[in-house]
């Protein structure tokens, strides 16, 4: 019996330690991401990783770390509740801003850091009119 408890004993730290490698894992490579309340997504580019990608603009910058994140949100939920409002929105210290082609023009070297937001998540902080996500940009 003495050795089934032994057994039993060393699944369970196995189990333990797979867990804890897996959990960290997971966490070392989620470039961060943050889910929001609603279970939107956040996403923040710090200036140390847009410098890292050798880019010259904000929209460079965002093509080469998420390209997906530029499209429209046409097949996302929040499409279905403002169906006219699946255009992302640019703001740029707190500033809205026309459209994504303002982040074209926007030196990469003066950025503190880009966030973006899922439909879900731009609606929950901004509220309506921003179901198709929308990307923050913060100056140095």
């Amino acid at each position: 019996m003495k050795t089934m408890k032994t057994e039993s004993e060393s699944r369970k730290t196995l189990f333990i330690l797979l867990f804890a490698v897996a959990s960290f894992v997971f966490i070392s490579c989620s470039s961060g991401d943050v889910s929001t309340r609603s279970g939107g997504q956040r996403v923040v580019w710090t200036a140390k990783q847009i410098a890292n990608t050798g880019v010259t603009s904000a929209y460079q910058a965002i093509t080469q770390l998420r390209p997906n994140f530029l499209r429209s949100a046409w097949e996302e939920p929040y499409f279905l509740i403002q169906p006219t409002t699946s255009t992302i929105m640019v703001y740029v210290d707190g500033m809205r801003q026309s459209d994504v082609s303002h982040l074209r023009n926007m030196p990469a070297n003066n950025i503190q850091q880009i966030e973006y937001l899922d439909s879900k998540a731009g609606v929950e902080r901004y509220g309506m009119g921003h179901g198709g996500g929308v990307i923050n940009v913060i100056l140095k």
